[in-house]
């Protein structure tokens, strides 16, 4: 007799959804392990069969030349709708896409087509180090796609033709033909002295004028005064006055024509001094706004009238002593100053050296 449970056929039907769970992760393992093996087998070493790497139509791409007939490093031409429209960009990864990017700029700043060896390429374009072992497959990739073209050329061909033409033009401009004395270039029928090929003449360059205002040698028609005092009276726009409408406004042609407006606005009495007695210094003080210019002394005075300026009063003949005093001062004096002792009758000589100094007379005179 055979006995029957409840729950038998529920039980071996619930036995299937396991088996297939099972198989998933079977499925799953064998997918890792193939995928173990392949990483385990050596890859293929990038093995650059030419020695550069030119760009795919790299003439389209190019600034072009300047206006002295220079190539153009600074930037290059890019297309922006290329990740679409170009197939063969379009089917790389991102950083393929960026590897073939930092090429052109390098190719860009050197001007000539980068070399095929991988290291050379990461360290011209500043690939990070943990970066650079992708370079190999990389270069292989954008080979095999058509961006980069392996030749064994550095130069382009219009690239080469230009610099042969820049070569022929510098060595025909620097070409002198040799001197032959046997035939007289002059009518009378003198023959030139042959030079001494042994001695080099020497070439004195030709002084140019002074394009500084300050120097102004020029008569200006209908201007009664002499250039002189039209350069001094520059010269104290510009170095005294500073005045800024005519710092802005200075030229040569400004000068011919308006040389009256710089003449009334100069003092009349003023004549440039290359060394002059007076000289200025710009004082900033705290809490004020514009500097403060202090005058100071500059020199000895070389006549009466600059002797003058520095006697006008008590207090300036005492704070200038050391530019008034004689080389030559009949009292002795050191540098205007002259020692008086407190105790000129003392028999003991260190008590008669006990004094203080006084101003000699040779600074007020």
């Amino acid at each position: 007799m055979q006995t029957i449970y409840a729950g038998d056929e529920s039980s071996s039907d619930a036995a299937h959804p396991h088996e297939a769970a099972d198989a998933a992760t079977d499925k799953r393992k064998d997918r890792h392990r193939k995928k173990s093996i392949a990483m385990a087998q050596p890859k293929k070493k990038y093995e650059p069969t030419k020695k550069y790497l030119a760009i795919k139509n790299w003439e389209k791409l190019s600034a072009g030349k300047d206006r002295k007939g220079r190539q153009i490093r600074a930037w290059y031409k890019d297309q922006g709708t290329k990740d679409f429209d170009d197939p063969a960009y379009s089917g790389l990864t991102l950083f393929q896409r960026g590897l073939f990017d930092a090429i052109c700029r390098c190719r860009c700043r050197s001007g000539v087509n980068i070399s095929s060896d991988a290291v050379v390429v990461a360290r011209s374009c500043c690939v990070l180090p943990e970066e650079r072992h992708n370079i190999g497959s990389g270069l292989t990739v954008l080979v095999l796609c058509g961006l980069l073209i392996a030749t064994n050329q550095q130069f382009d061909s219009s690239e080469t033709q230009s610099e042969s033409e820049s070569e022929t033009e510098e060595e025909t401009e620097t070409h002198v033909p040799p001197l032959d004395a046997a035939v007289s270039p002059l009518p009378s029928g003198e023959t030139k002295p042959k030079p001494d090929r042994g001695v080099v003449a020497e070439s004195k360059p030709t002084p140019k004028p002074s394009t500084d205002l300050r120097d102004w040698s020029e008569s200006i028609p209908g201007c009664p005064l002499e250039p002189r005092r039209i350069a001094d009276c520059i010269r104290y726009q510009l170095d005294v006055k500073k005045n800024d409408y005519f710092i802005k406004r200075l030229s040569r042609g400004f000068v011919l024509k308006q040389w009256k407006a710089i003449v009334d606005d100069t003092p009349e009495d003023y004549v440039y001094d290359p060394d002059p007695l007076f000289g200025e210094k710009t004082i900033h003080v705290d809490g004020e706004d514009e500097p403060l210019v202090q005058k100071f002394v500059r020199r000895k005075p070389r006549n009466e009238a600059e002797r003058r300026q520095l006697q006008k009063t008590t207090e300036m003949v005492a704070r200038n002593a050391k530019w008034l005093y004689a080389d030559s001062c009949p009292y002795g004096c050191n540098k205007g100053l002259i020692f008086v002792s407190d105790n000129p009758d003392a028999p003991i000589v260190t008590q008669r050296m006990i004094g203080h100094d006084e101003y000699c007379k040779c600074i007020g005179e």
